[in-house]
């Protein structure tokens, strides 16, 4: 025999060519629904948040509660079936509004006997506790400035 001939080479059993061809087969079976699981979530992450931009679906002013730190107002929009969003906007004269926080829940979170929040001032920060029955509460505070105080209502 030749140094080239292709007999030599040891041969694989046709058993285990068999399980070879069937992992590969299992493989791509496995793949190709992950891989459209994944664009699909990315299609959906995209829709819902074109959904929400600002130009195209406003927030409205839902309540103003007046507190020793300023005035905050809950603001709300929703913009895709059955998803509410809140916003809570803390106003001051002289100073430009400020965004204390955002939650976006299902609709149904947002319902009266299931939403409430309060506004108060502890630490020297107007703080917004929110709690949505079924979802964790949540506290949004006011930034304190780079000088390590908060700038004070005027």
């Amino acid at each position: 025999m030749s140094v080239d001939d292709p007999r030599d080479e040891p041969r694989t059993p046709p058993m285990l060519e068999r399980r070879k061809k069937m992992l590969k087969i299992l493989g791509i079976l496995f793949t190709v629904p992950s891989v459209f699981l994944v664009l699909f979530i990315f299609a959906m992450i995209i829709r819902n948040e074109r959904a929400h931009d600002e130009t195209k679906c406003p927030f409205v002013a839902v309540e103003t509660r007046e507190t020793e730190g300023g005035r905050v107002i809950d603001e709300r929009r929703q913009c895709v079936e059955g998803i509410e969003e809140h916003r809570w906007m803390l106003v001051r004269p002289s100073i430009a509004p400020l965004e204390l926080g955002r939650r976006r829940l299902s609709s149904n979170f947002y319902v009266s006997g299931v939403y409430t929040w309060r506004a108060f001032v502890e630490s020297e920060q107007l703080r917004v506790h929110v709690e949505n029955v079924g979802a964790p509460p949540v506290t949004y505070r006011e930034e304190i400035a780079a000088g390590g105080a908060v700038p004070a209502p005027r």
